[in-house]
């Protein structure tokens, strides 16, 4: 299907997208976010329309160890599967392999994954996002920063 629900720029969106299931999950995951439907669909947009790394969203939740991490974090995403909690782990395994505590990356990897600093509960959202974007959105964020 062309288009993305109304935002009118003409990309091609995943059928994943709009399957029953995966919007179902989209608004049980944002229920508390939103006050009206159009809420939903501004909080949200990043998981059906790629968001803007601003580099000063960016620069707020880079450290010094954050090309490894999420160089580490990328070797690691494309081999394992992305169920919530199977995700967490994976940034804890990256994480410790460069000397940080797991806490200390979630600011990051929201960032790359939605944009944002706040939102849903993390592994909820990375999954949601689901591996291919989360690689291609770690690039995006790798090539700002590095």
């Amino acid at each position: 299907a062309e288009g993305t629900g109304g935002q009118g720029e003409g990309e091609n969106v995943d059928p994943q997208w709009t399957s029953h299931d995966y919007l179902r999950r989209a608004v049980l995951l944002l229920r508390d976010a939103a006050d009206v439907v159009p809420d939903l669909a501004s909080q949200c947009s990043y998981l059906w329309i790629e968001p803007k790394h601003s580099i000063d969203m960016i620069n707020k939740v880079v450290k010094p160890t954050s090309v490894s991490f999420l160089e580490a974090w990328l070797l690691h995403l494309k081999d394992t599967s992305l169920d919530s909690d199977s995700i967490m782990t994976l940034a804890a395994t990256a994480a410790t392999e460069n000397s940080l505590k797991p806490n200390k990356i979630n600011a990051l990897l929201r960032v790359v994954a939605t944009g944002q600093q706040r939102g849903p509960p993390l592994k909820d959202v990375l999954e949601l996002v689901g591996r291919e974007r989360l690689v291609l959105r770690t690039r995006r964020v790798l090539d700002i920063i590095a």
